[in-house]
């Protein structure tokens, strides 16, 4: 009989392995959805359209909110998937020049 490579020998450390790794990928599933679900119950009584809506400012006195980086987030992206290939020549050519 010949061996083909397509048949699996099954041993029983690959379901254990199976189950270790299923049970790691869970277990960050459910870390990473208790630190967003914190950072909302604990965050989402700060934001107000005035954070999401005025500029940054230095001043102690100041505004502080964060228009420009929701800008330049959304520039980014509209950049990214319009061209794939100029953005990835861009991202060459900024890697390129810090070197």
């Amino acid at each position: 009989m010949t061996k083909s490579l397509y048949q699996k020998k099954r041993r029983p450390s690959d379901l254990l392995l199976k189950i270790a790794i299923n049970g790691a990928a869970l277990l960050t599933v459910i870390v990473l959805a208790g630190i967003i679900l914190y950072i909302l119950i604990n965050g989402l009584p700060y934001i107000s359209w005035e954070f999401l809506s005025t500029s940054y400012s230095e001043s102690p006195s100041g505004a502080k909110g964060i228009l420009p980086m929701i800008i330049n987030t959304l520039y980014i992206v509209a950049i990214y998937t319009s061209d794939r290939h100029a953005y990835r020549d861009f991202i060459r050519h900024l890697s390129d020049s810090v070197r």
